[in-house]
């Protein structure tokens, strides 16, 4: 009986190891795959704002191109603003629209 005690316990032991060993690795893969996440994030954080950066060089060289061909560099600038205010203008009416339509379908 002493026997089977011992092999009980020592079953019990073991298994307990096993399952913090088990906990233990699961803790790795979502820290793990937490660290992958943020650096996923910071790639596109420096995506979005190389973009956002050379999208304003990209206007700023349109809005001085556009101010050489009418000789004022401020029509150059207005021209470029309303363009993109325009523009901004027509995407919300878009996904305004896009947006209605899809959350009176579901």
């Amino acid at each position: 009986m002493d026997r089977i005690a011992a092999l009980v316990q020592e079953l019990a032991t073991e298994l307990t190891e096993w399952l913090d060993l088990r906990f233990q690795l699961i803790e790795l893969d979502v820290e793990q795959r937490l660290v992958d996440r943020r650096r996923q994030l910071l790639a596109y954080v420096c995506l979005a704002v190389s973009g956002a950066v050379a999208f304003l060089l990209i206007m700023v060289g349109a809005s001085l191109a556009l101010g050489l061909v009418f000789n004022s560099e401020g029509w150059g600038f207005l021209l470029v603003g309303t363009g993109l205010g325009l523009s901004a203008l027509g995407t919300y009416l878009i996904l305004r629209r896009r947006f209605a339509n899809g959350s009176q379908s579901n």
